[in-house]
This record gives structure tokens, C-alpha cells and sequence, in this order.
């Protein structure tokens, strides 16, 4: 998404979940690509923000979580406390899902991964300092060269 877009997109996804009767007095960007990851506080919901052109796909998603939730798939939820569809605000598509914590010490076990940056490479460094599975294969990568610290963290 286009940097100077951001924040109308963070207001859209605050102002859908407030509309729904969820609070949302403070956003955390955590991802942003075609689409932003905001999590919203203190209601604690990621509201996934689309320009409306990508609408159909996050109808997509909305309709691939049901089904899956449906088979007791292990799936992220859609925020149980709203209506599970894309909300439509201004010019933007805003879906609401139940905030999880990272686990990035469990995902770099299931991936067997030098460090969670290589799949995840739009996390801030702080989050995984201190975690005891990837200190050791984190400075690993760092000796190594495989990952840079300019400009992160």
C-alpha cells in the first residue's frame, strides 16, 4: 500500500470497528503489502485493510476461514463479536479477525528456519530478541551474512 495511504487505511479499519460497536482507540500497522495488517486496541482485533479494488479478494478469505472453521480446521478466526464479511469503507475493503499473539519460537521449530525473518521478513527485530529457540541461529544468520540489520528494528 502506498505510504501516504496508510493512515486514511488505519482510520477505515478503526472507524469499521468502531461503527460495530468494538473499541478502537489505538492501531499498530504489523504488516503492509497490497494490504495492511492493523491490530486495534483495546477491542484486540487485526483488521486487514484492502484498497475496495481487491474486495473480491478478501471475500475470498472471509468465505475460506467459514469453511475451514466449519471442519474444526485449524484456522485463524474472524472476529467472533461481528458479522464475519468485508466491510466496506470509503475507498477501502476492511476485513476483522481475532488477534493472535506471535509465537515465533514455535514457527521457527515448524519450519525449521534459521530465523522467523526469512518468512516473515516484515517483523521488527525486537520481537525476537530474547527468544531462546532463535537467539543462538539468529546470531548464526548474522555471522553468516544472511540477514542484514540496516534499517530494521
Amino acid at each position: 500500500m502506498k505510504a501516504s495511504e496508510v493512515p486514511r487505511a488505519v482510520a477505515a479499519g478503526m472507524s469499521t470497528a468502531s461503527a460495530l460497536g468494538l473499541r478502537a482507540d489505538d492501531a499498530v500497522v504489523i504488516h503492509d503489502s497490497n494490504r495492511i495488517a492493523v491490530r486495534l486496541q483495546p477491542c484486540d482485533v487485526l483488521a486487514r485493510v484492502a484498497y475496495v479494488a481487491h474486495q473480491a479478494g478478501a471475500k475470498f478469505e472471509v468465505e475460506v476461514a467459514r469453511r475451514l472453521a466449519q471442519t474444526d480446521s485449524p484456522v485463524a478466526e474472524l472476529e467472533p463479536r461481528v458479522e464475519p464479511r468485508v466491510y466496506v469503507r470509503g475507498s477501502f475493503a476492511v476485513t476483522l479477525w481475532k488477534y493472535y499473539e506471535p509465537v515465533l519460537h514455535c514457527l521457527s521449530r515448524i519450519f525449521l528456519c534459521p530465523s522467523p525473518l526469512l518468512f516473515f521478513p516484515w517483523l521488527p527485530i525486537p520481537l525476537l530478541q530474547g527468544c531462546k529457540c532463535t537467539d543462538a541461529l539468529w546470531r548464526d544468520s548474522l555471522s553468516h551474512g544472511i540477514l542484514q540489520t540496516q534499517g530494521r528494528g
